[in-house]
């Protein structure tokens, strides 16, 4: 989520919202899902330092945008439009659902980290409509996982920080959309690894999460653009089990680590 909640939008909100064996040893390609459009379009890692490009340095400020009654057309705008959990389009956030779905199950296990209005819950109920989904999310922001709760009655959610939770492996996967692309840590580097190994801890199959690779239009200062090459060598030098998908957009890159 939150790669693309600045750029503008004709919608304004009410509420302030405060935004988040398989070895690759050569180049795999791998089909899209069906259920996903095509948008068609590695060093060696000797430290745990992995390279990231910060488009500006600068303080985070609480994201802030009132609405007037006649500004409203869609009543269930906060419920269903992509801007407010952080895309551009609805077609955008369905493509990165599929790449990050690309090897789940039904019978899968999932824990949604920075789930925001838990879409991903959604995306997988009109994949797999015979199959209950064993789903949970967690986000920091109460008030979005307010507005999952009215979108998906009964969904599990709750707000807690990933790097509170106890070890142990209680999911089937761990996933995350969008999840590091808003530069809100004074490390993004570190706090991204720190994320990993607790997502890594707590999965039994594997992780699966995308980064964003490709500067915005607008030269957004609150986003990080990350080297793709850098975070593959990491991921394998310390995990061995990866896999990068960077076949369905040219500004995002998936990977999955397995177990």
């Amino acid at each position: 989520m939150f790669k693309n909640i600045f750029k503008k939008n004709n919608q304004v909100m009410t509420e302030t919202i405060e935004m988040e064996d398989v070895a690759v040893s050569e180049q795999i390609h791998l089909p899209i899902p069906d259920y996903a459009q095509r948008n068609t379009q590695e060093d060696d890692v000797n430290s745990i330092e992995v390279h990231q490009e910060k488009i500006v340095d600068k303080e985070l400020e609480p994201i802030q945008n009132e609405i007037t009654s006649d500004e409203v057309i869609d009543p269930d705008y906060l419920i269903n439009a992509p801007e407010i959990v952080g895309w551009s389009t609805a077609e955008e956030q369905t493509l990165l659902f599929a790449m990050l779905a690309s090897f789940y199950k039904p019978d899968n296990s999932i824990l949604d980290v920075g789930c925001g209005r838990a879409d991903l819950l959604g995306f997988l109920s009109e994949q797999f409509p015979a199959a209950p989904i064993n789903y949970k999310g967690i986000d920091y922001n109460p008030n979005i996982l307010n507005i999952a709760s009215q979108k998906y009655p009964g969904v599990a959610v709750e707000a807690v920080d990933l790097l509170s939770i106890d070890g142990g492996a209680d999911y089937d996967w761990i996933m995350g959309s969008g999840l590091f692309n808003l530069n809100d840590n004074s490390d993004m580097s570190e706090y991204t690894q720190q994320c990993i190994d607790k997502m890594y801890e707590k999965s039994k199959i594997g992780v699966a999460f995308n980064l964003n690779i490709g500067t915005t239009e607008d030269e957004n200062s609150m986003l990080v653009s990350w080297n793709a090459s850098d975070w593959l060598g990491f991921l394998m030098s310390k995990y061995g089990k990866v896999i990068c998908r960077a076949d369905y957009l040219d500004t995002d890159v998936t990977f999955f680590i397995f177990k």
